[in-house]
């Protein structure tokens, strides 16, 4: 083992989370996945640089001018507010999706025409209308797609939501209720917590009685966010409906929204909810719980109902101890986070081997962190945000190297020569695991042995969740599983076929890489040999498959704020809708690492 460079432990321990400042990217062209045109977003419009130039942009405005919605331009609050339907709007397009398998050619050429000219963003619903449809209405779905891509409206919404406000309201209540109606709240987990907080900006005590009667909504989505605008101005979910419908998950919407407030009387609730029989309840409650009082007592939704009860009794005792007073603001979602971006580890290092994105698939140039990452090989690149940093690992056991950086890529430590196939995370105190085959190393910031422990079988990925837990994949065993600081397995799912790069996502959701079922001896030949698998939190319930069409390997995988993820392979780097379609290259290069940053 060669230690290359050890720069300052105090750096390593104290760096914070920063963020940048992101330069207009370069436009792009017109690429073809899978046999679909798929067209990246028109230049962005022109605008006064000279009388602009001191104003600045807030989140997400760099994107949004990227895909021509200038923050700035004079017409940008009532182009924004062409994103929302009302609801006979939202019937016609209904009615005109409908169409698209009518018995009758000019009805459906019509319907074609109008679908593609809606300005509201109309793409998941197309989208959904494509699954169990006529041969004849998927293609016309898809020829839709392929013209409306063009203006990613999905994105627009969600960047126009954070950044709504006082002075650039989106629209009224009634109209995000509207449209948040089309969206699941799970698949467009990220986006519901923007129109969330659109909703809050936009709502007043006045609008009590409206949000109560949401509370009764069909729309699991309006229901939510409804709940959670009560929440965050202090009010109840409504007596009566809290009565005959005591549903955890708008109670958990209520709490986040008092969270997202700062309120008292939070972490209570969220107590309560650590019992729910909704792992999706469990989840977020744990999780908001964690964020309120920066520390971890060990609850893990998906665990079992003994290790689960002693957590919670963990978090009972912590809670008792201390004062259910007014807090900082906590929120769950990128949304709270600011500006990020899309960095991309590549298998060659021509114009270097990580690049930045926006998350709209735009390039950006003089990237710091991309440009330190570019010089370790990123196979596998692991975020602590809560300890601003990246750990970032790769290449031949010979050629290995694991290095450290902050987020605005200052190299706080490395080492080289260490075997490190499966990954590596850093510890609290400034230690570091470094995973390969059988064996977890635990090694000092001078390169000293600390510990090691031996897995059952060989890892094919190894990252850290947080304090305590790992998450590992073993192909040769078929199992993923969670293992504490001396390698005791937390918790497990067996059974999959060849599981690896496995990677939970914010909402506790789980991203793995498996080989694809077998679909016949005459079909092999065209089939796909990998598929991404999105799971639920416990691992029991497949929500999403990905079949890249002509790959072997899936490398990494990520999701973005509209809903779609983007898979990387030996191919390159694509973009996926929820339903699996592939809708955009954003890069024909062998695809190493990636993440949303």
């Amino acid at each position: 083992m060669r230690i290359l460079r050890c720069q300052s432990l105090i750096l390593l321990l104290m760096v914070s989370l920063g963020a940048w400042a992101v330069p207009p990217p370069d436009s792009a062209g017109v690429e073809v996945v899978g046999g679909v045109e798929a067209a990246v977003e028109p230049e962005q419009a022109s605008f006064d640089e000279e009388a602009k130039e001191d104003l600045p942009l807030g989140s997400g405005d760099s994107i949004l001018r990227d895909i021509g919605f200038d923050p700035l331009s004079k017409d940008y609050k009532d182009r924004v507010k062409g994103l929302f339907l009302d609801s006979d709007q939202l019937e016609n397009a209904l009615s005109l999706i409908a169409d698209l398998d009518n018995d009758d050619f000019r009805k459906r050429n019509e319907a074609s025409k109008k679908l593609a000219m809606i300005e509201a963003p109309i793409e998941h619903m197309l989208s959904e209308s494509r699954k169990d449809s006529t041969i004849e209405m998927a293609r016309r779905v898809q020829g839709i797609l392929n013209v409306r891509i063009k203006k990613r409206l999905i994105d627009v919404l969600y960047h126009a939501s954070v950044r709504s406000g006082e002075n650039s309201a989106p629209s009224s209540l009634e109209s995000l209720m509207i449209l948040a109606s089309t969206f699941d709240s799970v698949t467009y987990w990220e986006l519901m917590r923007a129109l969330e907080m659109a909703a809050v900006k936009v709502s007043v005590k006045q609008d009590r009685d409206l949000l109560e009667k949401g509370l009764s909504n069909g729309s699991q989505s309006v229901r939510e966010i409804c709940s959670f605008v009560l929440g965050y101005l202090g009010m109840g979910r409504g007596s009566e409906t809290e009565a005959s419908d005591p549903d955890d998950i708008l109670i958990l919407a209520n709490a986040r929204g008092r969270s997202a407030a700062g309120r008292e009387g939070v972490a209570k609730i969220l107590l309560g909810l650590l019992s729910s029989d909704n792992i999706r309840v469990r989840q977020e409650s744990g999780a908001l719980l964690r964020i309120i009082f920066q520390t971890d007592l060990g609850f893990a939704a998906y665990d079992s109902p003994d290790v689960r009860e002693q957590a919670k009794d963990r978090w009972s005792n912590y809670i008792n101890g201390k004062q259910d007073e007014p807090h900082w603001p906590v929120f769950l979602g990128m949304s709270s986070r600011g500006q990020f971006q899309v960095i991309v580890g590549k298998a060659d290092t021509k114009g270097g081997a990580a690049l930045s994105y926006t998350t709209s698939g735009k390039k950006i140039d003089n990237v710091g962190l991309a440009a330190s990452i570019s010089s370790a090989v990123s196979d596998r690149m692991a975020f602590d945000y809560a300890a601003g940093n990246v750990v970032v690992s790769g290449g031949s056991e010979l050629e290995s190297k694991v290095a450290v950086f902050s987020l605005n890529g200052t190299e706080l430590w490395a080492v080289s020569g260490v075997p490190a196939g499966a990954g590596a995370a850093l510890f609290p105190g400034g230690k570091i695991a470094i995973a390969s085959g059988f064996n977890v190393r635990v090694i000092d910031l001078f390169g000293n042995p600390v510990r090691s422990w031996k897995m059952p079988s060989k890892m094919d990925s190894f990252s850290r969740l947080r304090p305590g837990r790992f998450l590992c994949s073993h192909a040769d065993e078929g199992t993923i599983a969670e293992y504490d600081s001396d390698g005791k397995q937390i918790w497990k799912v067996s059974g999959m076929n060849r599981p690896r790069n496995v990677f939970r996502l914010e909402n506790g959701n789980i991203l793995i890489v498996v080989d694809a079922e077998s679909k016949g001896e005459e079909e092999k030949a065209t089939s796909s040999q990998v598929e991404l698998l999105e799971l639920s939190p416990d691992g029991q319930q497949t929500l999403l498959r990905i079949q890249p069409k002509g790959v072997k390997t899936i490398s990494s995988s990520a999701r973005l704020p509209n809903g779609n993820t983007l898979v990387g392979t030996e191919k390159g780097l694509a973009e996926y809708t929820p339903d699996g379609y592939a809708i955009k290259v954003w890069l024909k290069s062998p695809i190493l690492s990636l993440h949303v940053h």
